[in-house]
C-alpha cells in the first residue's frame, strides 16, 4: 500500500501561519495575517500570510511561496534541509517518512511495530528517491527509529504537538467567526479592532458553546500566538458568570500569560517600565490613550510565571490595579513579592526577578476603563500621567529613605574621622533631597 512521503506528512501537521509565526510576529488581517517581512528592511507590515491558500507573499520585495520555501529562504538551506528542520520541530522521525513507498517500520498507536514493504536504505527529498544510501541516520541527520531507544518518549512528544496544533486550529476557526465589536467611545474603536475583540455568534463549535453571544477578547502569548479567549457578559445585567475563559491547555495557562504582552513588548523595552492592570478592558483603555507599554493579568493572581515573563523586558513595574479594597490588598502583596524577588509562596526566584515597583493611585472605585469613559480621553491622559509621576516620586522617596537608613547604619560603625565626615556630608545631601521630595508630595506637584 502506498504511504506518505515526508513532505506529505509535514503538510498534514504544519501550516504556513504557524511556521511563519515562529520567526515573525503576525497579526490578524481579514482572512489572513500580516507582519514585517524578514527578507528586507521592512518598516511597515508587507508580509501577507494566507492560511486558506497556504502561502506567503511580500508585496514589497516580492518573496513568496509555501512553508518549505519560507524555511529555505529564512534559514538559507536546501529543500531537504528545510524538511529536516520542520520534521524536528514537529517531532516527526524523518527516516520513517522518507520514502514515497512506505518502507521499514511504522509505529502503531498500540505501541507495536509492523513491517512495511518498499525500498529500504534510500533517501528522498519528498519529491522522489535520490538513490543515496544512509549512514544510520535519517534525513538531515535524525536518528534511525530502529536504533532509537526512546521511541515511546518521542511518540508522547508527537501527541503533544498534535494536541497543540489541534487547539491552535480550533482557536483560529472560532476567531474567524467573531463579529467585530464597535465600542460607543470612538477613541476605543481602533484599539478594539487591532486586538481582534469581537462578538461571538449564537452558533459556535461545541468547545466554545459557553462563549456564544458574549464579548470575546482573544488572548495571545508573547510571540503573538492565539492561545485562548476570555468571554465577557456584554452587559452587567445579563445572567451567568461575568467571564467564561478557555480552559488550561498545552498552550495556555493564565499563570504564564499576560494579556497584550505581544503588542506591548517593544514599548516596554523602549520606555523601560510596564503598567500592569487587572482587566482586559483596562489594558485596552491604556493602549487607546497611548500608554502602549501596558499588560493585564488574565486572572486576579500575580504569579511567578508572570514575574519571570516580565523580567525579560524590564526591571521596573508600575501597578495600576483597581482602586478598591481588594485591589489595595493585592497591591501590597505584589509589591512585597516583586521588591524581594520572591514568588507567591515565598520561594526565591532568579536574581533577574527583582523589580523596582511603583503603585499608582486612582480615585476610589475607579479603574482605567471606567476612568476613560467617565472623564474623556484628554482628562484620562492627564490623570494617568499625573498619577504616574506621583507614583514614581513616591518610589524615589522610599529609595532615599533606604539610602539614609544605610548611611546612618554605616555611620554608627565608622570610627575614622575622615570617613565620618564623608558619611555626614552624604547624609546631609540625602536629607536635602528627601526634604524637596516631601514638599512636592505634600503639594501633590508633578515633577
Amino acid at each position: 500500500m502506498r504511504g506518505d512521503s515526508l513532505k506529505e506528512r509535514l503538510l498534514r501537521v504544519a501550516t504556513i501561519e504557524d511556521v511563519v509565526a515562529a520567526y515573525v510576529p503576525l497579526q490578524r488581517s481579514g482572512a489572513g495575517y500580516v507582519g514585517l517581512c524578514p527578507f528586507h528592511a521592512d518598516k511597515h507590515p508587507s508580509l501577507h500570510v494566507h492560511p486558506g491558500k497556504q502561502f506567503f507573499k511580500c508585496f514589497a520585495c516580492g518573496e513568496g511561496g509555501d512553508l518549505f520555501a519560507f524555511v529555505q529562504k529564512i534559514e538559507g538551506c536546501s529543500f531537504t534541509e528545510a524538511m529536516g528542520k520542520l520534521a524536528k520541530r514537529y517531532s516527526i522521525d524523518s527516516r520513517e517518512w522518507t520514502v514515497d513507498n512506505y518502507a521499514g517500520k511504522k509505529k502503531r498507536t498500540d505501541g507495536k511495530e509492523t513491517a512495511g514493504k518498499g525500498t529500504a536504505g534510500k533517501e528522498t527529498t519528498g519529491e522522489g528517491t535520490t538513490g543515496k544510501k544512509t549512514d544510520g541516520r535519517g534525513t538531515a541527520g535524525f536518528p534511525d527509529r530502529a536504533t532509537n531507544e526512546n521511541s515511546d518518549d518521542q511518540l508522547s512528544v508527537v501527541h503533544s504537538q498534535l494536541s497543540i496544533r489541534t487547539i491552535g486550529a480550533a482557536n483560529r476557526l472560532f476567531a474567524s467567526l467573531l463579529q467585530p465589536y464597535v465600542p460607543e467611545d470612538e477613541v476605543l474603536r481602533g484599539t478594539y479592532r487591532l486586538f481582534g475583540v469581537g462578538i461571538a455568534p449564537p452558533e459556535v463549535p461545541a468547545d466554545y458553546r459557553k462563549m456564544r453571544s458574549r464579548l470575546i477578547f482573544p488572548i495571545r502569548d508573547e510571540k503573538g500566538g492565539l492561545v485562548a479567549f476570555a468571554a465577557r457578559r456584554r452587559t452587567d445585567g445579563e445572567e451567568g458568570a461575568k467571564y467564561v475563559n478557555s480552559p488550561a491547555s498545552p498552550v495556555y495557562s493564565k499563570n504564564r500569560v499576560l494579556y497584550a504582552l505581544d503588542r506591548a513588548g517593544e514599548a516596554i523595552r523602549e520606555r523601560r517600565f510596564v503598567f500592569v492592570t487587572e482587566g482586559y478592558k483596562d489594558a485596552l483603555a491604556m493602549h487607546a490613550a497611548g500608554f502602549t507599554n501596558t499588560v493585564a493579568l488574565c486572572g486576579v493572581a500575580f504569579t511567578a510565571g508572570h514575574i519571570r515573563l516580565l523580567a525579560g523586558y524590564t526591571q521596573r513595574i508600575v501597578l495600576l490595579l483597581d482602586a478598591d479594597g481588594a485591589g489595595e490588598a493585592s497591591m501590597e502583596k505584589i509589591v512585597a513579592m516583586l521588591s524581594c524577588g520572591t514568588g507567591p509562596e515565598g520561594e526565591r526566584l532568579e536574581p533577574a526577578c527583582l523589580f523596582e515597583v511603583s503603585r499608582m493611585q486612582l480615585p476610589y472605585g475607579e479603574d482605567p476603563d471606567s476612568l476613560l469613559h467617565g472623564s474623556g480621553f484628554v482628562s484620562f491622559r492627564r490623570q494617568i500621567t499625573a498619577s504616574l509621576h506621583l507614583a514614581l516620586l513616591e518610589t524615589y522617596e522610599h529609595h532615599l529613605l533606604r539610602q539614609i537608613a544605610k548611611t546612618v547604619s554605616d555611620l554608627s560603625l565608622c570610627l575614622s574621622c575622615e570617613d565620618r565626615i564623608s558619611l555626614l556630608s552624604l547624609l546631609a545631601k540625602q536629607k536635602s533631597r528627601l526634604s524637596r521630595v516631601t514638599v512636592r508630595l505634600g503639594r501633590n506637584v508633578v515633577v
